[in-house]
This record gives structure tokens, sequence and C-alpha cells, in this order.
């Protein structure tokens, strides 16, 4: 994210295929907290991003992202 993280803490591990290649893959979640004046730099795979509430988030590219926002969801109550 290219900005100071705090209080990062592991959320879990969710398995998955990669795509249409049958390769199996687990997806390592943490959670953190950003600071006031955190400013994100973003990597040349990206050239946006966005802040949503977890239970009204846009549908996720893989089904790990998808099991861990959907487990933190449930955990936290986050509407």
């Amino acid at each position: 994210m290219g900005c100071e993280l705090r209080a990062l803490r592991f959320a879990g591990t969710y398995p998955s295929v990669y795509g249409e290649t049958g390769l199996k893959t687990i997806g390592l979640a943490f959670t953190c907290e950003l600071p006031p004046d955190a400013e994100i730099v973003l990597s040349e795979e990206n050239s946006e991003y966005a802040w949503f509430p977890l239970a009204d988030r846009p549908p996720l590219a893989f089904a790990d992202c998808e099991a861990a926002a959907a487990s933190l969801t449930s955990r936290t109550g986050s509407a």
C-alpha cells in the first residue's frame, strides 16, 4: 500500500482455485489500521482504489478474498 500499517493482525487462511488452471492456492488475510494522514501509493497493477463497508462491497475477484471478507463481516457484524 506504500504507507504505514498499524495494528496488523492475522485474520485467517482461505483456500481457493486459481481461475481455470485448477491450481490450488491459499490466501492469507490480515486486518490493519491506517494512520489518519496515510497516503495510499498504488502499484503499476492498480489504477484506483476505494473504501467500502464490508457488507456493501462489490464482488471480489477471487474466491479466497470473498471468503475472507465474508468471514470478517460475520465476525465483526460490520454493515
